[in-house]
């Protein structure tokens, strides 16, 4: 049995030196949190301020989310996250968690999941931040705002908030001190980042031109909104409407196992999400010829009609088969690509009833 918590109407503001490390959690260590909602919340300290956790130490945050009314803000020092605020000691993790809070901060390392990381083997999962980001110092991202020392990787992420700084802004991630190593992969962007400082650096993804010497930023696979930015960036530029598609969120999934990106009706404007419930959205229509496509199911194989092509098959948990399988009885979402137009996709569910029976025109499987 899984237990969800929503806690509403809290806020905690302190002050001084004495009254820092503010969230819902001061220090989790050796910890896991999971299935915890805030909402109506209001953080408030002179530096360390998050919502859920303040300080991680070998601890696991697991579908925790924060809903539009929720604020932090970190009055004079470091730093700030919208679920997290720093790592330290042992690495943590964080997965599936989704951020709209609102976060301000007067100094450095301020990011929209986790602020800052200090520790080797940090990873970040499956999140999204819809939260706006905003410091007159230094250094916010994303996802994470800053890696002090060892190793980050975060994957499956996605960031939807509007990321502002004095210097150093990363759609994704901000930036790393000698000696870090950070990987970002199957992400992407689609809030503005922006800089006071005319000389500072801003990226849809990464900055590149605040990376220090001795930095070593591994990015694979990772897109951004190609109206917010125009340069050399360690991202792929992607229009927003086409973001839209079956597929860019097979590319995000780039043909793994198990697809962890999906579109789901009424969310995120129906871009890709890498968590969240929902019903997903099984069936996109861009062209008159790819109205009514009949599919067959010929000894438990899904069969294309002439003029197109199966170009991804996965059951309802998100399984990805090989086309050419012969598939267990269930229900499948299948995408066509249509041999006329290598853009034109169509996506159904087809259910299989019977592996080792031809089916007929007049006996389709499908719902």
């Amino acid at each position: 049995m899984v237990i969800s918590i929503k806690i509403s109407n809290l806020n905690m503001i302190y002050k001084g030196k004495n009254n820092i490390g503010v969230a819902l959690f001061g220090i989790l260590k050796d910890a896991k949190v999971m299935n915890l909602t805030l909402t109506n919340a209001h953080f408030e300290a002179d530096a360390i301020v998050a919502s859920i956790a303040s300080v991680l130490v070998g601890s696991v945050l697991q579908n925790c989310h924060t809903g539009e009314n929720v604020t932090v803000k970190a009055r004079l020092k470091p730093y700030a996250g919208g679920i997290a605020t720093s790592t330290f000691l042992s690495p943590s993790f964080i997965s599936n968690c989704t951020s709209r809070t609102k976060v301000e901060a007067t100094d450095m390392a301020v990011g929209g999941i986790l602020g800052m990381s200090s520790i080797q083997g940090t990873s970040i999962k499956n999140c999204i931040n819809y939260g706006n980001i905003k410091t007159n110092s230094n250094v916010a991202g994303g996802i994470v705002g800053y890696v002090e020392t060892g190793s980050l990787s975060i994957s499956d992420c996605l960031n939807a908030g509007d990321i502002n700084a004095e210097n150093i802004a990363g759609g994704l991630f901000g930036t790393g001190l000698q000696g870090s190593n950070i990987t970002i992969n199957n992400s992407y962007n689609i809030g503005r980042v922006g800089i006071i400082e005319p000389n500072g650096a801003a990226d849809p993804i990464f900055p590149i031109a605040a990376m220090a010497d001795g930095v070593i930023v591994d990015v694979g696979n990772c897109y951004y909104d190609n109206a917010l930015y125009r340069g050399n960036s360690y991202g792929i530029a992607y229009p927003k409407d086409d973001m839209r598609s079956q597929e860019f969120t097979d590319r995000l999934n780039a043909d793994r196992a198990v697809c962890i990106w999906k579109r789901l009706v009424g969310v995120n404007n129906e871009l890709p999400v890498p968590c969240g419930e929902g019903e997903v959205i099984t069936h996109i229509t861009q062209t008159v010829d790819l109205v009514k496509p009949l599919l067959y199911v010929v000894d438990g194989r899904i069969v294309a009609p002439n003029n197109f092509r199966i170009k991804t098959i996965h059951n309802m948990a998100g399984y990805n088969y090989n086309t050419s399988d012969q598939l267990p009885i269930g229900v499948y979402i299948v995408t066509l690509l249509s041999n006329k137009s290598i853009k034109t996709y169509n996506t159904k569910k087809v259910r299989v009833v019977n592996n080792f029976k031809k089916i007929t025109n007049n006996q389709l499987n499908r719902i």
